[in-house]
């Protein structure tokens, strides 16, 4: 019988003594990673980076040509900007989760090595991370504006309007400030906690996670999401 990653069950640990109503998980692949929305992400954003024209023009683009794939009835910008999102639009917005399993799906299923970045002296792959907050629910509002009001991000109730938000138990921040980094550590609204997953630990995430029916073919609900579970699987040899 094989044995269990002792980080696995640190982390079940880790997340059982977190299951406040108003707390909220993020996984990212690498710590080096901020937590900053796609548009304004340096890799995802025009030369000289984000600006608001820009983003303007790309999601009012992407209002008209998206209706020859979802008819958006009834839908205003928000319902938008969250389907936008989860068709991998760079957006103002960022995926957080009600699930902590999800939010730890996230942080391992990417199989790449993260080097840090020079000057770092580091020589070890960096771990992946699993931000956890703890929100007055104040700060989570209901149906805003996207574009207009208070520069600070706020939580927003994801809108059920795709099978993937669902699935991933899905809620957003909603960042209107796109020049300013969110610092959670320094958002007095916000507790901020994190839990460090090390490269070798991954493998066995991943497989716990699968066994648990948390991949990429449950959590994406299509056939790419399928086909990327069935071949994972091939290549770990969990067929």
């Amino acid at each position: 019988m094989p044995a269990v990653d002792p980080v696995w069950l640190d982390f079940l640990e880790f997340i059982a003594l977190r299951n406040d109503r108003w707390t909220f998980f993020r996984g990212l692949s690498s710590i080096d990673h901020r937590n900053v929305p796609g548009a304004a992400r340096p890799d995802k954003s025009p030369p000289g980076g984000w600006r608001p024209d820009i983003e303007q023009r790309l999601f009012q683009d992407f209002k008209a040509m998206a209706q020859n794939y979802e008819p958006g009835l009834n839908f205003n910008d928000l319902d938008w900007l969250a389907v936008a999102q989860h068709s991998g639009l760079p957006t103002r917005l960022l995926d957080w989760t009600e699930n902590p399993l999800v939010a730890a799906w996230f942080a391992v299923q990417d199989e790449k090595v993260h080097m840090p970045a020079p000057p770092s002296r580091r020589r070890t792959p960096l771990p992946a991370v699993v931000h956890v907050i703890t929100v007055n629910p104040r700060a989570i509002v209901t149906d805003p504006d996207p574009f207009v009001g208070p520069p600070e991000p706020v939580l927003v109730r994801a809108p059920p309007r795709a099978r993937r938000i669902t699935a991933q138990h899905g809620l957003f921040s909603l960042h209107r400030d796109l020049g300013t980094i969110w610092d959670l550590d320094s958002d007095a609204r916000i507790l901020h906690r994190a839990f460090e997953i090390p490269h070798a630990s991954k493998p066995a995430f991943r497989g716990a996670l699968d066994q648990l029916g948390f991949n990429r073919h449950r959590l994406m609900v299509d056939l790419d999401g399928l086909c990327a579970t069935l071949a994972w699987r091939y290549r770990s040899n969990r067929i």
